[in-house]
Formats: C-alpha cells, sequence, structure tokens
C-alpha cells in the first residue's frame, strides 16, 4: 500500500502535465483552426461583405446625386406611398375580417403593421431639403429687399413663401399618422389620406410626351379616304363648289364694268388674286419671263412642277413655284397665278375622271401595281377606286382638279393669243415620267445604325422617368458618319469614279412636252359634269390649329392662344410660341438677376444664372408668324409653371389630326410645317443664316 501509495504520489504531477499538454495541444489545435478558417474561408465571406457594404454605397452616392432636389424625392415619397397603400389594400382584402375589423376598433388587430422604414428614411431626407428650401426663401428675401425691387414683387415672395409652407406642413402631418399608425387599418387610413395630397399636385418636370401613334401627322389610311363622287351634286356637296356655272362673256382680257352682264364668260375672279393663286412679285416675274404667253406658261408648269399625290390645297401657288413640287391643286393654283398675272383669266374645275391603270401607277411614282398606285393615292387623300376588267385593274377612277383658260382659240388654238374667246382645259399636274434605277448603295455599303445607336446609349445619361438625355456622345457620332461617308467614296471611287448624282442615287424626270398649240381636251376621261369655280372652297384647304391651355390637374384648363390657318398661309413661314415679361414689375425682377455689363459694356455669358425665382416672374405667351405677334395670351403665368398645348393638321375628307403637348412658360418653341418638302431656295436661305450665325459665334459676335 504504501509502495502503491508512494507511486500515486510521485505520478500525480506527471498526469497533471499530460493533462496540461492535452489541453495546451488542444487549444494550439483550435487556434491553428481558426487561423485556417480566418486566412482561407473567413476572408472571401468577408470580402463579400464588404463588396455589398460598398455597392451600397455606391448606389446610395447615386441615388442622392440624382436627387438633390426636394421634388425629385417627394416623388419618391408619393411613388413609396402609392406602392405602401396598394400593399396594405391587398393584405387586408386577403387577411383581414369581421373579426379583425372589431379588434382594430378597441387596438387588438392581430395583423402586423406594413414597413415604412424606408418610407421614413425618405421623409426625413426631405425635410433636410425642406429647411435648405426655406433657407433659399429667406436668402430671395433679403435680396428682393436689398435690390429695392417693387412691393408686388415682394408681396409676391410672401405669399409663395407661405403657401409653400403650409403646403409642406400639410405633408408632414399626414405622413406623421402613417408613420406613426398603430394598425393596419390606420395605416390604410394614413395612406388614403396621404396619397390623395400627393396625388394633388404635380411633382414631374414638363416634357412632351412621345406616342408614335398620336402625332399630328403621319401616313394616313387608305381605307379612310372616300369613293369618288360619281355626280356633280354629290361633288358640289362634299367640296363646298357652286353646282351651276355663273359667269359673264367678255371680248377683251382687260375687264371693266361696262362688259359685265353676257353668261358664259369669265368674271372679275378669274382675274383676281386669291388665298391660294397668290400674285406674288415672284409669279409676276417668272409670268413675265415667259413672255404673257399662255401656251408658253402651261408647258413651263407641266414640264417643270412635279406630281405629289395629296389632296387638297396645301402650299398655294407662290411655294409651288419655289418649291417645284406640288399636287394638282397647288400645281392648278401655280398654273391659274400664272395666267392671271399675264392678264388672261383663269378658273379651277373640278370632276370625276377615268384614268388608265398603267399611266397612274407611272404618274404616282413608278409603282409594280395598280392596286400600290391605287392605295398611294388613298394615302395622299385623294378619292379614288380601281376599276376592274378581266381580274385586273385596269383603270382608276378619281376626283381630280385642272384648270380651264380664257383663251384666244380660233383660229390659232392659242399659239397668237389676243383676245379670248373660249374656255380651254389644261392639266398641268397630270404627266408621265422616266426613271432610272439609282446603285442601292443601302445594300453595297450598309450603315450600321444598330451600332450606333448601342453607342449612344451606352455612352450617354438616361433618365426615361423624367424624359431627359444627356452626355450624348457627339464626337462617336461625328466620326460615324465620317467614317461611313468615307466608305460611300471609296466605293465609289472603286466601282463608278465618273457616276453623276443621277446615276448614284437614280432619276426621275419628267417627259417633256413642247407643243405650238393648246389641246383641245383632257388626256383622260370626264365621268361628271365639270363644276367650275374662280376661287378654291375653305372645305378643300388643309388647316393648321396651334391652342395653348393653362394645365388643370394634368389636363386642358382656359384657353389662352388659339391659332388656325390655311397652311397656304403658312408654308415657308416662321412659327414660334414665345413668352415676354407680363409687366414692367415682371422685366424689372427679371432684369435684376442678369449681370451687370463691365466697363466695356460686354457681359460674360459665365455669369448669366442657371435658375431663376420663376415664381417672382409673370410672363405672357406670344404666338408668331414670320416676324408678326398674331395672338397674344389672354391670361399671364408664372415662369416655369406648367401649360398644355394642342397642334395639328385638317385635312379635306377626314377632319382634325391633333397630338397634345405640355409647354412651360420660359421655353421659345419654334414650329416648322414641313407640307410637302422644303424648297431648294428655303434650304439655300436657311444655309445662308447657319453660316452667318457660324461666323458670329466664331468671332464671339454675341
Amino acid at each position: 500500500m504504501e509502495h502503491r501509495e508512494k507511486v500515486h504520489n510521485v505520478d500525480a504531477p506527471a498526469m497533471e502535465k499530460i493533462r496540461e499538454s492535452g489541453r495546451f495541444a488542444r487549444t494550439i489545435a483550435m487556434a491553428a483552426v481558426l487561423l485556417l478558417l480566418n486566412g482561407v474561408i473567413w476572408p472571401s465571406w468577408a470580402v463579400a461583405l464588404e463588396v455589398e457594404r460598398q455597392k451600397d454605397i455606391a448606389e446610395q452616392a447615386r441615388w442622392e446625386a440624382n436627387n438633390q432636389h426636394l421634388d425629385q424625392v417627394l416623388k419618391h415619397v408619393r411613388n413609396k406611398v402609392h406602392d405602401r397603400k396598394a400593399a396594405i389594400d391587398q393584405r387586408l382584402a386577403k387577411e383581414g375580417g369581421m373579426l379583425d375589423n372589431m379588434l382594430s376598433a378597441i387596438g387588438l388587430s392581430q395583423l402586423t403593421l406594413e414597413s415604412v422604414e424606408d418610407l421614413s428614411w425618405l421623409a426625413g431626407r426631405a425635410d433636410n431639403l425642406h429647411q435648405q428650401a426655406l433657407k433659399e426663401f429667406d436668402a430671395t428675401g433679403k435680396r428682393l429687399r436689398e435690390k429695392q425691387l417693387p412691393e408686388k414683387i415682394q408681396q409676391r415672395h410672401a405669399e409663395a413663401r407661405q403657401q409653400y409652407r403650409e403646403r409642406y406642413q400639410t405633408m408632414q402631418v399626414r405622413m406623421a399618422a402613417m408613420l406613426e399608425a398603430e394598425s393596419l387599418q390606420e395605416q390604410q387610413d394614413a395612406a388614403a389620406s396621404l396619397k390623395e395630397w400627393m396625388d394633388s399636385f404635380t411633382l414631374e418636370k414638363p416634357r412632351d410626351p412621345f406616342d408614335p401613334n398620336n402625332l399630328p401627322w403621319g401616313t394616313p389610311d387608305p381605307n379612310l379616304t372616300p369613293e369618288p363622287s360619281t355626280t356633280a351634286r354629290e361633288l358640289s356637296a362634299r367640296n363646298a363648289l357652286p353646282l351651276f356655272e355663273r359667269g359673264v362673256q367678255l371680248a377683251s382680257n382687260v375687264i371693266t364694268q361696262d362688259m359685265l352682264g353676257q353668261p358664259g364668260g369669265p368674271t372679275e375672279g378669274d382675274l383676281a388674286a386669291t388665298l391660294d393663286a397668290q400674285l406674288t412679285d415672284a409669279v409676276r416675274a417668272k409670268a413675265q419671263a415667259l413672255d404673257h404667253d399662255p401656251v408658253a406658261i402651261y408647258q413651263w408648269v407641266r414640264n417643270n412642277i412635279e406630281f405629289i399625290p395629296s389632296h387638297g390645297s396645301i402650299q398655294g401657288a407662290d411655294y409651288t413655284l419655289q418649291h417645284g413640287k406640288g399636287n394638282a391643286y397647288d400645281t392648278a393654283s401655280l398654273l391659274v397665278a400664272l395666267l392671271r398675272a399675264a392678264n388672261i383669266p383663269a378658273r379651277y374645275t373640278f370632276g370625276t375622271v377615268q384614268m388608265p391603270a398603267d399611266q397612274v401607277m407611272n404618274w404616282v411614282g413608278n409603282v409594280n401595281t395598280p392596286q400600290a398606285a391605287s392605295d398611294l393615292l388613298g394615302q395622299g387623300g385623294i378619292p379614288n377606286v380601281g376599276m376592274v376588267s378581266g381580274g385586273e385593274i385596269t383603270h382608276i377612277n378619281l376626283e381630280h382638279v385642272w384648270v380651264e383658260a380664257w383663251i384666244d382659240y380660233h383660229p390659232s388654238r392659242g399659239a397668237k393669243h389676243s383676245v379670248g374667246d373660249s374656255w380651254v382645259p389644261m392639266d398641268a399636274s397630270f404627266k408621265q415620267y422616266e426613271y432610272t434605277e439609282g446603285m442601292a448603295l443601302e445594300e453595297q455599303v450598309p450603315f450600321d445604325a444598330q451600332g450606333l445607336a448601342q453607342t449612344i446609349e451606352q455612352q450617354s445619361t438616361i433618365n426615361e422617368e423624367e424624359g431627359w438625355v444627356q452626355g450624348v456622345p457627339q464626337q462617336a457620332m461625328e466620326d460615324a458618319f465620317a467614317d461611313y461617308r468615307a466608305q460611300l467614296e471609296a466605293f465609289l471611287e472603286n466601282q463608278a469614279p465618273d457616276a453623276t448624282v443621277g446615276e448614284v442615287l437614280g432619276t426621275q424626270n419628267i417627259k417633256t412636252v413642247i407643243h405650238q398649240q393648246l389641246a383641245a381636251g383632257l388626256p383622260y376621261q370626264l365621268l361628271t359634269r365639270k363644276l367650275v369655280a374662280s376661287e378654291l372652297s375653305d372645305s378643300l384647304r388643309w388647316k393648321f390649329r396651334y391652342q395653348l391651355y393653362t394645365n388643370q390637374f394634368g389636363r386642358q384648363g382656359s384657353e389662352l392662344i388659339s391659332i388656325q390657318q390655311p397652311t397656304v398661309a403658312l408654308a415657308g413661314r416662321k412659327l414660334a410660341l414665345s413668352f415676354k415679361p407680363a409687366t414692367p414689375e415682371d422685366e424689372e425682377t427679371l432684369a435684376s438677376y442678369l449681370p451687370e455689363p463691365d466697363e466695356n459694356g460686354e457681359v460674360d455669358p459665365n455669369d448669366i444664372p442657371d435658375t431663376l425665382p420663376g415664381y417672382l416672374i409673370d410672363l405672357t405667351g406670344e404666338f408668331t408668324i414670320g416676324n408678326e405677334v398674331v395672338a397674344t395670351a389672354t391670361t399671364n403665368t408664372a415662369m416655369g409653371s406648367e401649360l398644355q398645348s394642342e397642334m395639328g393638321y385638317w385635312q379635306p375628307n377626314q377632319g382634325w389630326r391633333t397630338s397634345q403637348n405640355e409647354a412651360v412658360p420660359r421655353e421659345y418653341r419654334a414650329l416648322a410645317l414641313n407640307l410637302q418638302g422644303i424648297s431648294q431656295s428655303q434650304a439655300q436661305d436657311l444655309q445662308i443664316n447657319l453660316e452667318s450665325t457660324r461666323q458670329k459665334l466664331e468671332a464671339e459676335d454675341f
């Protein structure tokens, strides 16, 4: 026993050491494992967390950079309120019931509240910006006093500040009710109240909506175009034309009062200038250049004015002369104007006619089928119908207009004109063309439009919600066009170095007709009795309308400006909507924000302010045609407020086609009516103006 005891006493410290060494080994092992985990596994996990955290920080920074103004933040608040209310409504519809409603009444509802943490954060962000807005109001008020601006303006400022503060406080109260609600039902009521309040005012910046399906122009539906009239009475009723001829026959081209009273001949109206047949200086000069000869006048118009398949008076005589193109009505107006400028009575003649289908196909643009020709006429609004024989369209019936002139027809058939004796028909619009095919460059040298579009999208900052684009890569666009131009030039240099423009693009040339005498009839069959008139009726004229309204909760309010005129009166003219200070006080306030000139009387454009307190400045809208103000707004509006506008065309037989837009009283809006293309003289004038402007900018002649 003693021996064993002795051994026990001797071995105890050793066993303790062994146990301690085991614990130490376990500790070392644990430490090694921890080091392994920390060195291998945890870094990837920690890095992932850090990456996510940095992403959140970057996203938050981007959000704050794009939402530095109170209206932007309030828009997010409104959207969140809409989402929360919809979610609450859905939950109550599914989870709520009579029992829960009873429990809610005594504060014992079992439904959890909808999370509003993000809404609470947005509310805090809005409150910070609200305090900044109040400071800006105070700074503006101080500036108005220092500049000693009129009391009327200072009072306007005080009222605007008070109104803003009251509206924001109302929103704060309703927001607090939603954030502090103790039941889902209370949240629903508070969300509904807050939503109703925020929906009562607009937070988005005004911008023009773009709907490609709702524009005041486009390709008309040929199915909407009526079939041609089958009788003179129907033609008269549709186009407001006189059904029966009224006139006095004359023995001279110079009309005097003592010549009136004989039936069948010209009237005073057959020599008068009209809205469509304007006797401008250019028209008179062209008539003189053609020696006032009716044969030369007719043949010049027929051989030089290209036909456009559309219906109704669109651009009139003067613009058709400039443009070198026009439909049957515009061509007739030019012919009438030139004849009247030569002191030859002329009038419009109307009827439903029948033309061979193959000639119509050539006439409208060298289309491949009679149906395509009929559709093209219908798209232009020309009443027409294909006549089928043997299962094919052989002829096309259509409503048409041409000219009759009071010509010395016997015995020279107009070759020697002195005293008129007969009405002679002249159709200068119906003609045939010679066509040549071009080189199909779009197939030989294709342009990568999709690639350019992707480059623009990738390098631009696009805000679809607010409708704006910044940072468009102008240089990339110029490089793409320059590269394509170089490809075209290289292709042409290799394939056809001596090619003309016509050979490259293709040609369409009128088959000219030169005769010494006038024909006795028309080159097609007349189906109805003809109708005649000295002037086109208003129902045959295209019209343009522009209307400006106040904004009433996103809809048209009271009318401010209304313009409606035939397009013949506007062809080639500049149209614009602009705004000016409404009163001397408004002008003084606006001028107070402009920088003072230096000692040389010059103003540095960089000193012009980026923003203005629009609520202080009332503006009056003006609509100008050319350089003339033709309409002034009936009511003044604050700079930067929202307005509604509507504009579009009225087309004979089809009525109005308009689109709505948003306008802002601070903008200058230029309008251009692309009626049937731009004339060469207009393009040259534009080129000259742009070149002059470029030279002034380069010379810093501001």
